[in-house]
């Protein structure tokens, strides 16, 4: 449990800083063609959709931190 605990931790860490930089592109209206969030082989446009996609990922995230106290 103190592996799930710290991996989901870390993992949860990581989407907030994702998706702070998500939001701060999108509100300086930066025109990408590819995110970067799947690497370079799939395009993912910078969008709204991929903001809230980010926080579906952290409440699944939370969901497993927190089953893990």
């Amino acid at each position: 449990a103190n592996l799930l605990f710290f991996a989901s931790l870390s993992a949860l860490g990581m989407m907030i800083v994702a998706t702070f930089l998500l939001i701060y592109g999108y509100i300086k209206q930066l025109k990408l063609k590819n995110c970067g969030c799947y690497g370079t082989a799939v395009e993912s446009p910078l969008s709204i959709k991929k903001i809230v996609e980010n926080f579906v990922w952290i409440a699944v995230i939370l969901y497993i931190l927190l089953s893990t106290i």
